[in-house]
């Protein structure tokens, strides 16, 4: 059920077993769950149903965008243009692309620092397979193994440094059309089990004097009242950029912050995005001078239709062992130009090495409820610029050997800032990792230290890949359901509490 904390009462107190933060996909997915397994639960979401502007005006920041050769660009207005506070979080600007991490993501590579996840692909896969039935979607491998029986998937140039890899388009996105996310969100309205309170800004977390326990959340409105959640389990759902912001602004028990004892909350950000034009915005966009007779072939790789599964073409582990490469993506699109039927436009995406110094801090301006706004400090690594051009040489060079085209591009001028199409994903700030010392979250996503608080979403993935990091955080957010259901199971029966005693005093 949805309620609106302008109608409560100053002072009032919600209790559940479970308090999450943010109605995104992490929060709606891990809540749909939790209910399932008959835990109380209850959503604090800042916005409304759908984005308000006051809402959004709280997202507002500064941020810069800097490269190695020590250009930086300003980018205050991506904080708030790449994200929304609504029911649905950014899924009301999600275009539906899911797509699974390859097994190399989750695996230490030694020629990237701070890479490797604290578990195996194969241990996150029945969690995929499940996060695709939360979307509407079908499982990333049957769809795989229906297309190669098929013979829809091509091998460039016997696929030695790049294989097929799939993306599958869910409805539940605020830019198809139809009514998808309207559906997906109508099942936390109508649900009475589930209490979603709108307009409901968490501003700070409040712990125990020791640090090791959280007591309670506060909400602020906009009228200047506060109200309180308490739950057995906190969980923190807002996103890259809020849940390094609420840490760091909740300094009771701690100046620097929650979670933050090695300093590393708002660290290790990194995103996404495309390279079109990769040798400034001044040029044309790369294009691929295909083959005449080869575009009947590449239906699956050319054809754009959220109805069906797209392919890309990318980097295997041999080639990104054999040079030194970080995550590497070619997507192809259908020709645009009728005067130049042969030039099929490409665009590439690279993967961001962790980089320590790509980071959310708290500025000094502060919001309408008085909390200070976030600056991000988005920093890319020489090893980011170098790994991009030689992914793209490999792949220019294979095209050419399989005799399908030439890219045309400058390989002596090619840029990554200023060039690259920013998406709207926010990636590390609240990584995972075993040792406390070089992670926030330990690998059941549980705050170093802290004994009832966790984190979901994107903040806590230890690198990012290439792929769009909505079906992972929906399978990472019913892992930690699994988590939160056999810790709960494990409470004495007087600890827990039904979804009666827990109503809104």
């Amino acid at each position: 059920m949805l309620i609106d904390v302008d109608h409560l009462p100053p002072q009032t107190q919600i209790h559940a077993d479970v308090i999450i933060v943010g109605a995104g996909a992490a929060g709606l997915v891990l809540a749909r769950e939790l209910c399932d397994a008959g835990l109380a639960v209850c959503l604090l979401e800042s916005g409304g149903v759908d984005p308000e502007p006051a809402a959004t005006d709280l997202s507002r920041g500064t941020g810069i965008i800097a490269g190695p050769d020590g250009v930086e660009i300003e980018c205050n207005d991506y904080l708030h243009t790449s994200r929304a506070r609504g029911l649905g979080g950014t899924l009301n600007l999600w275009g539906g692309k899911c797509g699974e991490l390859d097994p190399i993501d989750f695996e230490r590579r030694d020629w990237i620092d701070g890479s490797g996840w604290p578990f195996a692909k194969l241990d996150l896969q029945p969690y995929y397979d499940r996060a695709c039935y939360r979307f509407g979607i079908p499982t990333v491998n049957g769809v795989r193994r229906r297309l190669e029986g098929e013979g829809a998937c091509v091998k460039l140039n016997g696929e030695r440094n790049f294989s097929t890899a799939l993306r599958m388009f869910s409805g539940s996105t605020g830019t198809a059309a139809g009514e998808g996310l309207h559906r997906f969100k109508a099942q936390f309205a109508d649900d009475p089990s589930i209490r979603v309170y709108l307009h409901a800004t968490v501003t700070e977390i409040v712990p125990t004097n020791d640090g090791g326990h959280v007591r309670y959340l506060t909400i602020a409105r906009a009228d200047g009242a506060t109200l309180t959640a308490h739950g057995h389990f906190l969980v923190l759902a807002a996103g890259g950029l809020e849940n390094p912001r609420l840490l760091l602004a909740s300094t009771a028990a701690d100046a620097n912050g929650i979670g933050n004892a090695n300093d590393l909350v708002g660290r290790y950000f990194s995103g996404h995005g495309v390279l079109r034009a990769i040798n400034g915005t001044h040029r044309p966009p790369a294009t691929i001078a295909l083959a005449p007779s080869l575009a009947a072939s590449l239906p699956l790789y050319l054809l754009k239709d959220p109805e069906h599964p797209q392919a890309v073409f990318a980097a295997t582990r041999g080639l990104q062992s054999r040079e030194q490469l970080p995550g590497f993506a070619v997507t192809l699109e259908p020709v645009s130009d009728p005067l130049r039927p042969d030039a099929t436009p490409v665009f590439f995406s690279i993967e961001q090495v962790p980089n320590s110094q790509s980071r959310v801090t708290l500025g000094d301006v502060r919001d309408a409820l008085g909390s200070r706004r976030v600056h991000l400090q988005w920093r890319f690594a020489r090893q980011d610029v170098d790994a991009l051009g030689r992914a793209i040489r490999v792949f220019a060079l294979d095209l050419a050997k399989s005799g399908w085209g030439r890219l045309d591009y400058d390989p002596d001028d090619l840029r990554l800032t200023g060039a690259l199409e920013l998406a709207r994903h926010h990636i590390g700030t609240t990584r995972m990792h075993a040792d406390p010392r070089a992670g926030v979250v330990d690998p059941n996503c549980r705050v170093h230290g802290i004994d009832n608080m966790f984190i979901a979403g994107a903040s806590v993935f230890p690198t990012s890949g290439i792929v769009n990091p909505t079906l992972t955080i929906a399978a990472l957010a019913i892992r930690l359901a699994d988590h939160l259901r056999e810790a709960w199971e494990a409470l004495p029966e007087k600890h827990r509490s039904n979804l009666a005693e827990t109503a809104t005093n």
